[in-house]
């Protein structure tokens, strides 16, 4: 799409569901929400919006982008609609008249769209859960296990059966599509499951746990990582944290067993976040996701762009700075971090601030109990979900369609698996010559300008 104009500010429509939750997630059109009291309650979502929700107002278009189909604005046949300037101004005036609305699903109507219940595997809240194809993963003190997912009507939702895959303690799950999750089980290190069923595929030279699908790939303290194409970035609140870099490599015909695998993924070296980004302070907090790695260091954040695939022989490097952005200083602590397609999230002692891909500023100032955001998701990677103590809160964010994907600097950046021949996944490299001056200038514009230190913008 053709860049937004600064007049054309799309902000987040909200819905809220009041209740005590302790974890969620969304997934294939339903909503699993593990409450306080000892259960997991599964709701036919799509079913909720376009009856509960869509009848209350006189449009649907921003609920159904919003809620449902996150991934529309960015197909090239809406975009060839919205990149219509005349459209966006359309677009915009829909979604500003549910900017003060409140979108509430009370009991009843959630009741309605009911399609399970079941208790608590174990009779213990998870420490982290994650859901992937058809199964869903969660982390107790015991270890990691497994429920599979069922997708016919006739079928219970979530299966009675549950899996364990291993008994090591884990602190955070995240899933990745090649099929691998993340482990980050803290002191212990950073470990993988992995999924691929051809023994060849998997990577040779880190250690298997026996009679296991688990690898181990460090002993260096995780506390949570995310995967950056093929490599995993795990972050430390009490060491250093670090790339674990995987490449592709030419598999030996001779261990192809038959099968047409020209390539696997092997692991090639462990990088020091103070190497990668060239300096040896200490930094509050640093993650990675995709392309972009991330360091706070006080009041500052740093980005740097991973370049998947560059072509070391000619002197490429895997990293290339980005830019840093003032953070203001009276909203506590930094607890967490990740990122969307539609911006940084950072989470505070005194609340969320979402730096966003337009270069506006979304502040939540009261104290959560979890977030998630949905970035390996199809339907639903525009959604923030915050859990309080007596709610969710379910934010759309919409404004990143509009933006040119190629030249953001904020956000992952997103490229649709149609994208043209001459770009893939793995040559996501910033060129300035590329691109019509015009559209770039815009685009590069000052992130620095995100009127955060004033005191109206941050209410904590």
């Amino acid at each position: 799409m053709q860049s937004v104009e600064n007049s054309l500010r799309i902000d987040p429509v909200r819905i809220i569901i009041p209740g005590n939750y302790y974890d969620c997630q969304i997934y294939r059109g339903r909503l699993y929400l593990w409450t306080i009291d000892g259960a997991v309650q599964i709701y036919d979502w799509n079913k909720l919006i376009n009856t509960k929700v869509i009848p209350n107002f006189s449009i649907r278009l921003p609920f159904v982008f919003g809620f449902m189909e996150g991934n529309f604005l960015y197909d090239k046949k809406v975009s060839y609609i919205f990149s219509e300037k005349s459209y966006n101004v359309i677009l915009l005036k829909q979604y500003n008249e549910l900017l003060h609305a409140k979108v509430e699903i009370l009991k009843d109507d959630l009741e309605s769209s009911r399609l399970q219940q079941i208790d608590l595997p174990f009779n213990e809240l998870p420490t982290d859960t994650e859901v992937y194809a058809n199964n869903i993963y969660y982390a107790l003190d015991s270890g990691i296990y497994r429920r599979v997912i069922n997708s016919g009507l006739s079928e219970k939702a979530i299966g009675s059966k549950d899996t364990k895959l291993w008994d090591c303690r884990i602190l955070s799950l995240r899933a990745n599509k090649y099929p691998q999750i993340a482990l980050s089980a803290g002191s212990d290190g950073l470990y993988e499951l992995n999924l691929v069923k051809n023994t060849a595929l998997k990577p040779k030279s880190i250690e298997n746990i026996e009679d296991t699908k688990i690898l181990r790939i460090s002993s260096k303290s995780s506390s949570f990582s995310n995967y950056s194409f093929l490599s995993v970035f795990s972050s430390s609140y009490v060491e250093d944290s670090f790339m674990a870099l995987f490449n592709w490599k030419p598999l030996d015909a001779m261990n192809k067993g038959g099968e047409d695998h020209k390539v696997y993924r092997e692991f090639d070296d462990l990088i020091s976040e103070k190497k990668i980004f060239g300096n040896n302070e200490s930094s509050d907090i640093c993650w990675g996701i995709d392309d972009k790695i991330y360091r706070i260091i006080g009041n500052k954040l740093h980005i740097l762009k991973f370049i998947n695939s560059p072509n070391t022989l000619k002197g490429e490097s895997y990293y290339k700075y980005l830019n840093s952005i003032d953070l203001p200083s009276n909203i506590g602590r930094i607890i967490g971090a990740g990122v969307s397609y539609f911006g940084i999230v950072l989470e505070f002692t005194k609340g969320v601030l979402i730096l966003r891909s337009d270069g506006n500023v979304t502040t939540i100032p009261e104290e959560v109990i979890r977030w998630r955001i949905y970035p390996r998701s199809k339907n639903y990677l525009n959604h923030l979900h915050l859990i309080f103590n007596d709610r969710i809160e379910i934010y759309s964010f919409n404004h990143d369609a509009l933006i040119n994907q190629r030249t953001k600097r904020i956000g992952l950046e997103y490229i649709p698996d149609d994208i043209p021949f001459y770009r893939n996944r793995t040559s996501s490299i910033i060129n300035e010559d590329e691109y019509p001056s015009d559209d770039f200038l815009f685009q590069k514009g000052d992130f620095n300008k995100f009127n955060i230190d004033k005191d109206d913008q941050l209410p904590f």
